[in-house]
């Protein structure tokens, strides 16, 4: 029973959340919805007029190689990435360098990020109707996505996060759509997610779900599977054209995995690995004269040669790793600082509960309050969102969530077996935030039911 309840097809038909059967109830939560979009709105185009810093880590390398490229005229990769450690965020890279083409800077990126973000609300509302018609929980995931503090603050960063997340989930809206031309528009949007970020499979594989739950005609399945396939190799072979490689994302995963697999590691990014010493170092001079595909290689094999020889360990490590990834929302927080200040791990949540606590001699900054706010907010989500996963199985009609229950699985399931990391999360947060909003609605309607029995 258990089993059938989650991969039955015929259960996978829109789940019956009873409603608060009251227009003027229905009224206030589109006006609240309303509002906390506008709130989020200004609180975006406050951070980015005033708070955005000069890019840093993972962004910075972002920046440097568009620039880089664009100063030579060429697109990315191209000959001059032969001999990098690995190629990086392939798609979001030649975005910036057109952006270099067309304004000489790479500030539209902001807005692109911006809109990226109303893609998402917008694409998620869609799916949440049609998983949920006539439900009164859009409004609730209106209102959870617009509280939700990342979704802020993330605009002002050069990420990948935000473009992927917003194609993935465009692409997973227009499976929902029975026109022919959105199953190969799908396709397409998905590809294009994996160009900017590796983690397409896995939304690829939950799309395949869908058609299946949604019963879909084979032809129209087809459109969407050979739009992804022509797509990806369309990108691959432009890149083979002007880099003489097949190359259609990036090539990080090695350079991940030994992170996480070598006797130092913790389950975080521990770059101590490529020190002189440790399993993933290569001298200099040496390094300089290797290809990203040799460098890769070398990472390749001495992490599965590690975990080869320790297993249990390696195994051992997943339980952290999932907790990294999971704990914690407030990478992104710097941006309420307006500079480059680590707004994660132990050191930060230690100053900030010596400043709570008074003792610090620094009080407690708006900063210090937002990222409070940040991470206690999402906690909340995330308890409400695993709650939900519960009542679906409770009422026996997980079936047509498991598309999405699988991707969520699947993105946590990634960083798992490479290094855990609070950004690693986002691509699955709105998923998170729909789960929310179904146990919110169950609780606002049970809440009602007493007080009209009252």
């Amino acid at each position: 029973m258990f089993f059938r309840q989650i991969f039955d097809v015929r259960a996978a038909r829109g789940l019956d959340v009873l409603n608060i059967d009251s227009q003027k109830y229905s009224r206030v939560l589109k006006i609240i919805s309303a509002i906390c979009v506008a709130v989020m709105a200004c609180i975006q185009l406050f951070l980015l007029f005033t708070h955005i810093s000069e890019p840093t880590s993972d962004a910075k390398q972002y920046v440097d190689l568009a620039k880089n490229a664009y100063e030579n005229g060429v697109w990315y990769p191209s000959k001059l990435n032969i001999h990098d450690t690995y190629l990086f965020g392939n798609g979001l890279v030649n975005i910036l360098i057109l952006f270099l083409k067309l304004t000489g800077s790479i500030a539209p990126v902001y807005a692109l990020n911006f809109i990226s973000v109303y893609v998402i609300l917008f694409s998620c509302c869609y799916i949440l109707k049609k998983l949920l018609p006539g439900s009164q929980t859009v409004y609730y995931f209106i209102i959870i996505f617009s509280l939700t503090a990342s979704f802020w603050a993330e605009v002002t960063f050069v990420h990948t996060d935000l473009l992927f997340t917003a194609a993935a989930f465009a692409a997973f809206a227009l499976l929902y759509n029975k026109k022919g031309i959105n199953f190969m528009l799908s396709g397409v949007l998905l590809a294009f997610a994996g160009w900017v970020r590796p983690l397409a499979i896995v939304f690829f594989v939950g799309g395949i779900w869908v058609l299946i739950n949604n019963r879909v005609p084979l032809k129209r399945a087809a459109a969407f599977v050979l739009s992804f396939v022509l797509a990806v190799c369309t990108i691959g072979m432009l890149t083979y054209i002007s880099f003489g490689r097949f190359e259609y994302q990036s090539t990080t995963g090695s350079y991940n995995l030994i992170m996480g697999a070598f006797d130092g590691a913790d389950g975080t990014s521990e770059y101590s690995v490529f020190e002189e010493g440790n399993s993933g170092y290569i001298a200099p001079e040496e390094k300089a004269e290797m290809t990203y595909e040799e460098i890769g290689g070398f990472y390749k094999k001495q992490a599965v040669d590690w975990i080869k020889k320790n297993p249990g360990k390696y195994l051992a490590l997943m339980p952290k790793k999932f907790f990294v990834t999971m704990y914690s929302d407030t990478y992104a927080c710097s941006a309420f600082y307006g500079e480059d200040v680590k707004t994660m791990g132990t050191a930060f949540y230690k100053d900030i509960i010596n400043k709570v606590l008074h003792k610090s001699a620094e009080p407690l900054s708006l900063a210090d309050i937002a990222s409070i706010y940040t991470e206690a907010f999402y906690l909340l989500t995330l308890c409400l969102g695993f709650a939900a996963i519960i009542i679906l199985l409770v009422k026996r009609r997980a079936a047509a969530f498991m598309p999405f229950i699988f991707t969520s699985a699947g993105v946590v399931g990634t960083t798992m077996l490479v290094v855990g990391g609070p950004r690693y999360h986002l691509p699955m947060l709105p998923i998170l935030i729909m789960a929310a909003a179904l146990t919110v609605q169950c609780i606002c309607v049970k809440i009602h039911r007493r007080r009209v029995k009252k």
